[in-house]
């Protein structure tokens, strides 16, 4: 499979040493014949990554999982106003903590 050179590019710009190991997870993505849109998920998932391979691994199991997720994540950044927790959910609502979800 020949590999993008932008998304290489971009791939060592964001993860330097651990360029091949990111690189080895992004093109992963799209070996499964029903990993779709290969090109606009890798680069999804590298954006979505911000430089951590833990975070590069997630995204690239979750884009098996469901390859839309991963693009609406990308494309639609949150809200900085919305709550980062399902605690700070409840606060804002007024409802007491939910122990089971501590």
């Amino acid at each position: 499979m020949r590999v993008n050179e932008t998304l290489a590019a971009a791939t060592e710009a964001a993860f330097g040493s651990e360029a091949d190991d990111a690189m080895a997870v992004l093109m992963a993505y799209g070996e499964e014949p029903q990993d779709r849109e290969p090109d606009w998920v890798r680069r999804a998932i590298l954006t979505l990554a911000t430089g951590d391979l833990s975070r590069l691994r997630h995204f690239a199991e979750r884009a098996h999982q469901d390859y839309r997720d991963v693009l609406m994540w990308a494309e639609s950044p949150r809200d900085p106003d919305e709550p980062q927790t399902y605690a700070e959910l409840l606060e804002r609502l007024g409802l007491p903590p939910d122990p089971d979800h501590a």
